[in-house]
């Protein structure tokens, strides 16, 4: 190990089963070496939040579910 911090996973993800099947994922799995805990986020604009304080860390999105903003991706409701 190079002893420098893992940059937290940083995910938007409305569905709670797929959040705690990343948080197992991540908690098991290997990527922990890589990757630090996840650190969820509720909308867009915390996301945004949490990308600020954490810059270069990688994001997981579910842009099939309404994630609380008008300006996400994916498909929208007419």
């Amino acid at each position: 190990m190079n002893g420098l911090p893992t940059p937290p996973l940083l995910a938007l993800l409305a569905c709670p089963r797929r959040r705690e099947r990343t948080r197992l994922a991540l908690e098991f799995g290997t990527a922990s070496r890589i990757i630090g805990p996840v650190a969820f986020a509720d909308s867009w604009d915390t996301l945004g939040g949490l990308a600020a304080q954490h810059p270069g860390s990688p994001a997981l999105v579910d842009t099939f579910h309404d994630n609380g903003s008008p300006d996400a991706p994916g498909p929208r409701a007419a």
